[in-house]
């Protein structure tokens, strides 16, 4: 007698198929869709199906985010001088933003803040006697006559100071 044992073994063998994807965006073109799925941020990503229960599928996309250049620009102005960009003439204090394009395709922002600074022009008339003094910026006069200080402020702007002085006896 003998005795035998059976077993009948199904070998399913899977065809294994991988696809990788690059895709190089920007940051302000987040999230970016693959396959119906955000993704917010730089990295490997993957994803594994199975296909008609003949074939195991693996996509990996590679996401590189670029970032968007940003930065700003303070113009200093005195008061009466202008700024010119592209055509337009700035006089007052702003702010605005323009667009680079750049050739790797992930633009440049820049800010521009304009201020405006205070020229000065100041007139006195001082009045004393032949017997006095009078200090202005750091000079002692004892004799009438008109005097003028100038000086320029720290951004560069005139400051001008008239001075008449009349001595009575």
């Amino acid at each position: 007698n003998q005795c035998y044992n059976t077993h009948e073994m199904v070998l399913s063998v899977l065809k294994v198929i991988n696809t990788d994807t690059t895709a190089i965006i920007c940051d302000h073109d987040l999230p970016f869709i693959w396959h119906g799925i955000p993704y917010n941020a730089e990295g490997d990503y993957e994803l594994r199906t199975v296909w008609n229960d003949s074939a195991r599928v693996i996509k990996t996309l590679h996401l590189v985010v670029n970032k968007t250049k940003r930065s700003e620009r303070t113009i200093d102005l005195c008061q009466g001088n202008t700024f010119t960009y592209k055509g337009k003439v700035y006089r007052e204090n702003t702010i605005f933003s323009d667009t680079i394009p750049s050739v790797a395709g992930c633009d440049s922002i820049i800010r521009y803040v304009i201020r405006v600074h205070p020229t000065f022009n100041r007139t006195d008339t001082v009045h004393i006697s032949d017997k006095q003094n009078y200090i202005f910026n750091g000079r002692t006069l004892t004799k009438p006559g008109d005097y003028v200080f100038s000086d320029t402020t720290i951004y560069g702007c005139d400051s001008i100071h008239h001075l008449h002085l009349e001595v009575h006896p």
